[in-house]
């Protein structure tokens, strides 16, 4: 029952990117490991097919005050990283965020993230 409950969570998600990436330049920034780099790689085929307008970034890790200089006229796509980071992107007033990630979440989740992470339905 609970992978349905996260099957539906991701179908809910990425319905919500097909609505707000309409007409906007998207922003992957994805984590330099093994998952990372998957991720990363699979969503760009999915965006390619999609016919959307990206840029990727691989960062070895995500620090706090490079999260203020993101461009805040894009959709921005985490991956493999920013769970631990909500409070910062709150304060960076970044709208139409997504993130999917693995990591463990201790924050509240704000209203402009968008996130699909195992850990929200008791997995990893």
């Amino acid at each position: 029952m609970e992978s349905k409950k996260l099957e539906d969570e991701i179908e809910c998600i990425a319905n919500k990117f097909l609505e707000l990436s309409v007409g906007k330049e998207i922003l992957v920034l994805s984590h330099f490991d093994t998952d990372g780099i998957t991720s990363a790689t699979i969503l760009t085929q999915t965006l390619k097919k999609l016919d959307k307008r990206f840029s990727v970034k691989i960062l070895k890790r995500l620090e706090d005050d490079e999260i203020f200089k993101l461009p805040k006229d894009r959709l921005i796509i985490f991956l493999d990283l920013a769970s631990g980071s909500l409070d910062q992107i709150v304060k960076a007033n970044l709208k139409d965020v997504f993130i999917i990630d693995h990591h463990e979440i201790i924050q509240e989740i704000p209203s402009c993230v968008h996130i699909v992470n195992p850990f929200l339905n008791g997995k990893d």
